[in-house]
């Protein structure tokens, strides 16, 4: 009996990690369809983790949140499938909302992050229980805590620990730490072409202080913007339509601008709409500016919503003003939450 049992978990062992070569691609071509008929016959809970990513990323099946949290709910202690649970029930995807039952799942991940991290020092337990500790998930926030433990993934070269610890001593202007963050955002940066760590170094580059260099800073923005990152675009339109800047280049500022906007991104909508209140950089037209402002209202913008409700007021367009008071008092009621 203890043999067959054995055979039974060894079969779904070997059928996880087939399933798993064929979901990232390992010695074989990528072929998320066949990781599902992998995983299906698994039937473990590390099967119905991954069975759930697939659904919710829609690879290899249509995208289902309501299965996905099915198949995260199924993998029991899994702190991973926890953490997914979690974050579905705090935004409602799949399943109704419900924060306490969030703080829950948020709890249940953080121990058993723990208790995996005790069991083996791994940079990617190590990196969810430091960014866990640092934004109060699950725990008390500590941010020293967190910053040892990221510290640890860190040196582990863990891509996503890099990445926030970086975020954070910048945020924090830790000044002292940067040249550290610098050299693994670097190799992040040039041997593996990440966007993020481009993007970082960008705005580390192009902040004011020792660390100032605008040549690299445009250089790593620039090469983060090719590779579709909207933040790194929309940095750089700030830099080249600063008329202060050595860097200044309208063309180029309102083309990066211009296709952000077009793309839905609020924020490059609200500047366009600026743009051509100014009529600096393009010519003055009060209709376009109109345009650009209301989309950006539109997606919930504060900046948008409290300049165009001035305008309409100041200019007596009353027709509009109905519009602007529905936007005005979701800001209001936000507030008061």
């Amino acid at each position: 009996e203890e043999n067959k049992k054995r055979r039974f978990n060894l079969k779904n062992h070997i059928a996880f990690c087939i399933g798993k070569q064929y979901d990232r691609g390992w010695g074989v071509e990528e072929t998320p369809e066949l990781a599902l008929e992998w995983y299906k016959d698994s039937r473990t809970g590390y099967a119905n983790y991954a069975i759930g990513q697939l659904y919710y990323n829609g690879r290899g099946v249509e995208k289902d949140n309501k299965m996905a949290f099915a198949f995260f709910q199924k993998a029991e202690e899994n702190a991973f499938a926890e953490l997914m649970c979690a974050k579905m029930l705090e935004k409602g995807e799949g399943v109704e909302k419900n924060i306490e039952k969030s703080l829950e799942c948020y709890s249940r991940a953080f121990d058993l992050f723990l208790e995996a991290e005790e069991r083996e020092n791994s940079a990617l337990f190590e990196y969810h229980i430091g960014r866990m500790l640092y934004y109060g998930k699950g725990c008390e926030s500590n941010e020293e805590k967190a910053v040892e433990y990221l510290r640890k993934a860190v040196e582990e070269k863990n891509v996503p620990a890099i990445l926030l610890l970086s975020n954070i001593y910048y945020e924090k202007g830790i000044l002292e730490e940067i040249p550290y963050m610098i050299e693994h955002l670097e190799a992040l940066a040039d041997k593996t072409d990440n966007k993020q760590a481009q993007y970082t170094l960008g705005k580390i580059y192009l902040t004011e202080g020792e660390f100032y260099n605008l040549e690299k800073g445009i250089s790593y923005l620039e090469r983060s913007a090719s590779q579709g990152n909207e933040f790194a675009k929309y940095r750089l339109s700030k830099e080249y339509l600063n008329s202060d800047s050595k860097a200044y280049s309208p063309v180029k500022g309102i083309t990066y601008l211009r296709e952000l906007a077009e793309g839905g991104y609020e924020w490059a909508q609200f500047k366009m709409g600026c743009e051509y209140i100014k009529g600096e950089h393009v010519e003055k037209d009060d209709l376009q500016a109109e345009e650009w402002l209301r989309k950006a209202v539109d997606q919930g913008n504060v900046p948008a919503i409290l300049l165009l409700s001035n305008i309409y007021y100041k200019k007596g367009v009353l027709e509009k003003i109905p519009y602007m008071i529905e936007h005005l008092k979701i800001l209001s009621d936000k507030a008061d939450n």
